[in-house]
């Protein structure tokens, strides 16, 4: 009996852990796994919209980071311009290098804590209340 009951505990908490969302970083590269297989952006999407909270919050983290990234790639152009027109022996203007450097803080600043976010989200949507066992991306 007692190892009947062994067997089914590990059964079940492996069937639990196969059926979490994972945030797994390779580098720069971030992927989600579901069910032990890479998620795409619209799998994931549709797999966080089946829990209110983590889609916000998931929502929440990619506007930030598209606003970080309007801000942050045309000021580093803007600095590597004129950082470019000083060292081909150019007069540049410092005013605008200077606007580049703050464009590009800032968009730093907005995107710092993102894969700290995304890892809260994944976790917030393990947390749901498990509604059925067939949930997943290919519903």
């Amino acid at each position: 009996m007692k190892y009947q009951f062994l067997f089914f505990s590990l059964f079940f908490c492996l069937l639990i852990h196969a059926q979490s969302l994972e945030f797994q970083e390779r580098g720069n590269q971030a992927t989600f796994m579901y069910n032990e297989q890479p998620l795409s952006n619209t799998e994931l999407r549709k797999l966080l919209k089946s829990h209110k909270a983590s889609w916000v919050s998931y929502r929440k983290i990619q506007r930030k980071n598209h606003l970080a990234l309007l801000v942050a790639v045309p000021s580093a152009s803007v600095m590597g311009y004129e950082l470019g027109r000083w060292t081909g022996g150019g007069t540049p203007n410092w005013t605008a290098a200077g606007i580049g450097v703050l464009g590009t803080g800032i968009g730093l600043y907005l995107n710092k804590d993102r894969k700290k976010k995304l890892k809260e989200t994944v976790s917030l949507f393990n947390k749901r209340p498990k509604k059925n066992k067939t949930e997943g991306p290919s519903d």
